[in-house]
């Protein structure tokens, strides 16, 4: 039974942002609004392929995020590149601190240093986003006097 759609999200420049299967395209776009806030903005145009019997529709998905490599889709590789940037971002932002803890360094400081270093992070790591990487300053919590 052809029930699956495959839809592929794009920018207003025609980046593909995103690749997904669905049997409900209309509930799968209301979920991604409040899930994929990061990129949902983004997205200008949206193509769909279908209906197509679910089997075919996985297949189809995953051939295109392999082929396409859209953006804001998680594969093995992209999640090992976000986790390698993130322990990068760790350490150089330790490294421009003198090592000291968040918590030792005023905290302009700290976010102008954070920035350095996720400027920097940006171009070692080209088209790495992950929404669940926060800025290390959003990781701190203010210590009670």
């Amino acid at each position: 039974m052809r029930t699956h759609f495959v839809y592929r999200m794009y920018d207003t420049s025609g980046h593909l942002l995103y690749v997904g299967c669905t049997k409900n395209l209309e509930l799968r776009l209301r979920n991604h609004r409040h899930e994929n806030a990061h990129f949902f903005h983004r997205i200008a145009f949206i193509k769909q392929q279908g209906p197509l019997p679910r089997d075919r529709a996985l297949a189809l998905e995953k051939r295109l995020i392999r082929e396409l490599r859209p953006d804001f889709n998680s594969t093995p590789d992209r999640r090992r590149r976000v986790a390698e940037k993130r322990r990068w971002i760790k350490a150089r932002v330790s490294v421009l601190c003198d090592g000291l803890s968040p918590h030792e360094v005023e905290i302009s400081e700290y976010l102008r240093l954070s920035d350095i270093a996720y400027s920097e992070a940006e171009s070692l790591f080209p088209g790495i986003v992950n929404s669940r990487s926060p800025h290390p300053s959003e990781s701190i919590v203010p210590l009670s006097a």
